[in-house]
């Protein structure tokens, strides 16, 4: 587990957990790293602020994302992500997406996804079009 200033009640459960460690504070380089590395990343959000970096990173660069829904709402990303919103409902997917291959299949229909809506031409040609229509 990695995140950014954990708390002391987070330190105190992962530490009696088995097979469990966490790292606090990880630079860019060591966080993209353990994405790349990471069966799931768990990214849950208590605040629905937009379009998530974190997940889009998680999407680009990681294997399965299991989310809640705040993360995902009105993002288009909702398909590519394994959501829950219960502590229950997210333990038990955690669970079953552990046992799960991470398919050629889910890699394809990842990438169709984020080409057509976040690749670097689609906002490329999408901030031309804004800069076009505000010169009329």
């Amino acid at each position: 587990m990695a995140g950014k200033e954990p708390s002391l009640e987070i330190k105190k459960k992962i530490a009696k957990k088995e097979n469990w460690e966490l790292i606090e504070n990880p630079g860019d380089i060591e966080m993209q790293r353990l994405i790349q590395q990471a069966h799931i990343c768990f990214i849950p959000t208590f605040q629905s602020t937009g379009l998530k970096l974190k997940l889009l990173s998680s999407l680009f660069s990681g294997r399965f994302v299991i989310t809640n829904s705040q993360m995902v709402n009105n993002t288009g990303l909702e398909q590519l992500c394994i959501i829950g919103n219960s502590a229950e409902e997210l333990n038990s997917l955690i669970r079953q997406t552990m046992k799960k291959d991470f398919t050629q299949n889910e890699i394809e229909k990842r990438e169709s996804v984020i080409n057509e809506n976040f690749s670097n031409k689609k906002v490329a040609k999408n901030l031309l079009r804004i800069i076009t229509d505000g010169e009329k």
